[in-house]
């Protein structure tokens, strides 16, 4: 992935986060893991239930390394932001992997930053 595509997936990730997340499980695949708040999620419980908490981002930095990861072609792609409702700092490790030319969440990881 380009520098501009990684940055746009990000960008349509937390939009859909905040707008229409019922749609967000478009970003993952049937072998992607999801742990939030050290949380393990089964994609599907994950799904419906963040269709109800109102997430609204801030991003103030993004980092990416391209790698490969289980034979995929992937990014690793750290996010470093804030839960605007919830007034707190997190960070959220993607690996966003290539397959038949398309790109997926096939690892999210989201900690929130405690004092």
């Amino acid at each position: 992935m380009q520098d501009s595509q990684i940055i746009e997936f990000i960008q349509n990730y937390y939009d859909l986060l905040k707008n229409n997340p019922t749609n967000l499980s478009s970003f993952y695949n049937k072998s992607s893991l999801i742990e939030w708040d050290n949380t393990k999620q089964d994609p599907n419980t994950f799904f419906s239930s963040v269709k109800n908490m109102n997430i609204s981002v801030e991003v103030y930095s993004l980092d990416h390394q391209h790698i490969t990861y289980n034979d995929f072609d992937a990014n690793l792609v750290t996010v470093h932001g804030l839960l605007q409702n919830q007034n707190t700092q997190f960070t959220q490790t993607f690996i966003i992997a290539t397959l038949n030319q398309n790109y997926f969440i096939l690892l999210d990881n989201l900690s929130p930053i405690t004092n």
